[in-house]
């Protein structure tokens, strides 16, 4: 993946690209985009909040036995505490009327997939998404997909 938000745009709108076979249900392909989304710019804005412009970012997609995979590896930041965060929605009725900024992602990232695993080892952190594509017909299990986006130090 190339550096900034313009280059997550271009890497999220490569791999749906690539993901339309798998999964052809427009709504669904929507989904997946929309933690694609979720996951990269908490890279961006966290992982990598101290590194001007952002570290690099490999993303992996697997089509494994009706489960579509997302792999998502950086050399950023640790999550807090080792670990993923509390999937809760923030309150929606501030006393301005004004809706919150931010606070939606991870509810959203947690609520719209089947299985979020988080691990860190030797200063690598690697964020797995998993949806579940048994309902979607044509699907090949095991199958290595060609939406590998690297990024550049």
């Amino acid at each position: 993946m190339g550096k900034g938000r313009f280059a997550v745009r271009q890497t999220i709108a490569r791999i749906v690209a690539a993901l339309r076979d798998v999964v052809p249900d427009a709504d669904r392909l929507g989904t997946v985009e929309l933690v694609l989304a979720e996951t990269l710019n908490n890279v961006v804005d966290h992982a990598y909040a101290e590194h001007q412009p952002p570290g690099p970012v490999t993303v992996t997609c697997r089509d494994r036995d009706d489960l579509l995979e997302i792999r998502i590896t950086d050399r950023g930041a640790p999550m807090p505490q080792g670990r993923i965060p509390h999937a809760t929605i923030p309150p929606c009725t501030p006393p301005s009327g004004d809706l919150p900024e931010g606070g939606f992602g991870w509810f959203l990232i947690r609520g719209l997939s089947q299985r979020v695993t988080y691990t860190r080892r030797d200063g690598v952190n690697t964020l797995t998404v998993s949806f579940d594509l048994a309902d979607i017909a044509g699907t090949e299990p095991d199958r290595a997909l060609p939406s590998r986006a690297t990024g550049a130090d």
